[in-house]
């Protein structure tokens, strides 16, 4: 069985630049996916997603740690997904959700935005919740 799921999160984006300094963006990130039930309590998805960091943006260099102004950083990608589907009641399950993002926009260093400072964002997220069927 097939289905269409949207989402929406906020989180803390951290990310190392090769020359050590850290950097912390305030991000919503909407994934959109088509998912496959293989069997009741496991399912995959492939989809996509459009991440925006806002706000202010931390920086770490050596121990000190400064804020700088963020006009906002768009980020896109492809997604795969694995879940665990646990029911826990007729309407009530508890699910473990593990994701792999890769970026396709190339997003600069915020502080330098020479060719030498930007990459893409590729990364795993591991989500946990309470699914509510209707």
């Amino acid at each position: 069985m097939f289905s269409v799921e949207a989402g929406g999160l906020y989180f803390s984006r951290n990310y190392v630049l090769s020359t050590g300094q850290e950097f912390g963006l305030n991000t919503f990130h909407i994934p959109v996916a088509l998912r496959f039930n293989a069997v009741p309590f496991l399912s995959f998805a492939l989809g996509g997603y459009y991440s925006r960091s806002f706000g202010n943006l931390s920086s770490t260099v050596t121990s000190a740690t400064t804020l700088l102004s963020n006009d906002g950083t768009n980020d896109y990608g492809a997604l795969g997904s694995v879940r665990l589907h646990l029911p826990l009641a007729p309407l009530l399950s508890l699910i473990f959700d593990a994701r792999y993002l890769l970026g396709l926009a190339k997003i600069s260093d915020p502080v330098s935005v020479t060719a030498a400072a930007s990459g893409k964002f590729s990364e795993i997220q591991m989500l946990a919740g309470i699914n509510f069927g209707i």
